[in-house]
């Protein structure tokens, strides 16, 4: 900073002294705002990034648990039908199915995060317990007749099944892609599909086959998660204002979405299907399952990853999740504008702007008060040298201000008191000097006169002069006796007529 003072033509001292406390403070005050804009900006990622990472983790854990529920369910109904309590065989055995209800019953009412419990077997006997929307539960029975017909009742606050609601002709179990998914891999999970007896709703549905001591096939047990609950789940979470947390399959389909459009749409033959990320209606899960196809090249996302991109708006930070748990695998996505935090950072950003701006023109104002305080006695010491030049040690300002200035107790008095013994020894010394100059002069002058005198009366004209002049002198001085003469003759006559006449005047 002394080195770019130095640099500068600055005429007085008057003006580089405020320049310099006035640059100081600009400088001070912009440093000071630029980082708090950049603490601003690094707080904001720091936020996002550990909001985003809350809310996938938090969002990993509850489907750990929403995941584990079903398959620990179908665990305990296979060890209890291997175990001899119940026969796959003859689910429609009336003994055996009162029993049955009621231990299914007792399981969904204890694990209610589990939609549905069911048992099908090989000959397309199918018994399942259902939670309604509502919160009530229905039982669904088919026999495996010829008309594969399937009956939902109602069920009491025992347990017990009511009046008959609904009936529906051509359910084969086997058909179903419960059924389908145990025969085919076994213990694991289905693909998520419409439910025969309401068409509009989806479900996933963790099986596990059951077999008999020759390893023949008896049946599956299966325990239904619906994806109403993982998107009602994922709306109760708290993002930011315009945050969105979604699940996809690898096929980018929605498992669940925080928004609240539906993640289902019109599929075949009246039924539903899911809804594709990149078509949702949702601006921003949009938006991101476009970048995240075009970043990874499909929805077979294998890894976590923290990613951002850009848009009209602004930035918008994505936590990616994979989930891959009991041959489930699934993308958890959580994105969050940048706006939604920095309106407030901005708006801080706004009023400490304000603020700067208010301490900035006090601090001037301060500064070039306190400026023009250091300036003035170095002014005055100025102004009292220039009047030294001038001669000039009792008439101007600069000496009246000495005065006052001499009776400071700082270093500020102790330099004016040392200027102002300085300007009244300078002033004997002058006034002396000058009187010694004034009898030189005097001095001078006569010496000057007098070789002049010397120089003039040494001339022949002078000297002709002068004895011109002596000449004149010795005809006056004979004038002078003459007359005296004459004058002297005439008064003695004068007188000698008085006499005369006395003498007469006596006489007579």
């Amino acid at each position: 900073m002394f080195l770019i003072y130095r640099g500068l033509n600055v005429a007085s001292i008057r003006s580089l002294v405020p320049l310099i406390f006035s640059t100081q403070i600009v400088v001070s005050v912009g440093l000071t705002g630029w980082l708090s804009f950049e603490n601003g900006q690094k707080a904001v990622n720091e936020m996002t990034i550990r909001l985003r990472s809350q809310v996938a983790e938090r969002i990993d854990d509850h489907l750990y648990s929403y995941l584990a529920k079903p398959k620990l369910v179908v665990d305990i109904n296979v060890n209890q039908i291997e175990a001899g309590f119940y026969d796959a065989n003859d689910l429609m055995e009336p003994q055996q199915l009162k029993h049955l209800e009621r231990f299914l019953w007792k399981k969904i009412a204890l694990f209610n995060s589990i939609s549905s419990i069911l048992i099908a077997n090989e000959k397309e006997q199918f018994i399942e317990i259902e939670k309604q929307n509502d919160g009530s539960r229905v039982i669904k029975l088919a026999d495996g007749g010829k008309e594969k017909k399937l009956n939902i009742y109602a069920i009491n606050n025992r347990g017990d099944r009511a009046t008959l609601l609904k009936s529906r002709s051509g359910y084969y179990p086997r058909q179903r892609p419960y059924y389908k998914a145990a025969v085919r891999n076994g213990s694991g999970w289905s693909e998520v599909y419409a439910t025969f007896s309401d068409r509009s709703r989806l479900t996933i549905t963790a099986v596990q086959p059951i077999y008999d001591s020759q390893k023949k096939l008896l049946g599956v047990v299966g325990a239904d998660l619906s994806l109403e609950q993982i998107s009602q789940f994922l709306q109760n979470i708290k993002i930011s204002p315009s945050g969105r947390a979604f699940i996809m399959e690898p096929s980018g389909e929605l498992v669940g979405s925080s928004n609240t459009e539906p993640i289902i749409v019109p599929g075949e033959n009246g039924a539903v299907k899911q809804l594709k990320a990149i078509d949702s209606t949702d601006a921003l899960i949009r938006t991101t399952a476009r970048h995240l196809q075009q970043h990874f090249g499909n929805f077979r996302i294998d890894k976590d990853a923290k990613l951002e991109f850009q848009e009209e708006e602004g930035r918008n930070f994505i936590e990616v999740r994979s989930l891959e748990q009991f041959g489930l695998k699934w993308v958890i996505v959580v994105v969050i504008p940048e706006k939604d935090f920095m309106n407030d950072i901005e708006a801080n950003n706004r009023h400490a702007l304000l603020l700067c701006l208010a301490l900035l023109l006090v601090a001037i104002l301060v500064g070039l008060r306190t400026s023009r305080w250091l300036i003035r006695p170095i002014l005055t010491l100025s102004a009292v040298a220039s009047a030294m030049e001038r001669e000039d040690y009792g008439e101007c300002i600069g000496v009246k201000l000495l005065e006052k200035d001499a009776k400071r107790q700082d270093e500020f008095g102790q330099l004016a008191r040392i200027f102002q013994k300085t300007l009244r020894d300078v002033r004997v010394r002058a006034e002396s000097l000058k009187a010694q100059i004034d009898h030189l002069k005097v001095e001078i002058d006569r010496d000057k006169k007098e070789q002049q005198v010397k120089a003039i009366t040494e001339t022949e004209f002078f000297k002709d002069l002068k004895s011109k002049a002596g000449v004149m002198r010795q005809k006056r001085t004979q004038m002078r006796v003459e007359d005296s003469k004459t004058q002297i003759l005439q008064d003695s006559s004068n007188r000698a007529t008085a006499k005369t006449d006395t003498n007469i005047q006596t006489s007579l």
